[in-house]
């Protein structure tokens, strides 16, 4: 992906209240070091930072969403084996203004391990960006017992 300067001198310019140093680490820096593997390091990354701050409640985890400046997380649809949230706000539009193709792998690891602690069973998560928004679609596996394999410490 080519850089886009221009994008980014204006939005630097702005002096809003953006995290534009995160954007440049998230969507600039990280991926030119770890390359074909930020993806799934970044997937990981969040859900070790999940077990770091081990948020525990639902509300807990969308506070820290709008802190982190992640988006606004929204739990759109739940039942048994699945949960589907969004993520949407001036953090999302800008982050894909300035990179259409950002990663949102960092976000999606972490709601999914925060979920697992929360819920004490398993939880992967994928993510889909579509029209400004970050849809991040939950598998829960209530009825697995091997929870203790998938706790990498």
């Amino acid at each position: 992906m080519a850089l886009d300067i221009k994008a980014w001198q204006t939005a630097l310019a702005a002096n809003t209240s953006l995290p534009y140093d995160a954007f440049v680490l998230r969507d600039l820096v990280i991926p030119n070091i770890l390359g074909d593997d930020t993806e799934a390091i970044l997937y990981w990354a969040g859900r070790n930072l999940a077990k770091q701050f081990n948020l525990s409640n639902p509300h807990a985890l969308t506070n820290f969403c709008q802190q982190m400046h992640w988006g606004k997380l929204q739990l759109d649809h739940q039942n048994k084996y699945k949960e589907v949230y969004t993520l949407r706000g001036e953090d999302i539009n800008e982050r894909l203004r300035l990179n259409p193709q950002a990663n949102f792998q960092l976000e999606t690891g972490f709601i999914a391990q925060t979920r697992q602690l929360q819920l004490d069973y398993p939880c992967e998560a994928t993510y889909e960006c579509k029209d400004q928004v970050v849809t991040i679609t939950c598998q829960l596996d209530p009825n697995d017992d091997e929870l203790d394999a998938l706790n990498f410490d």
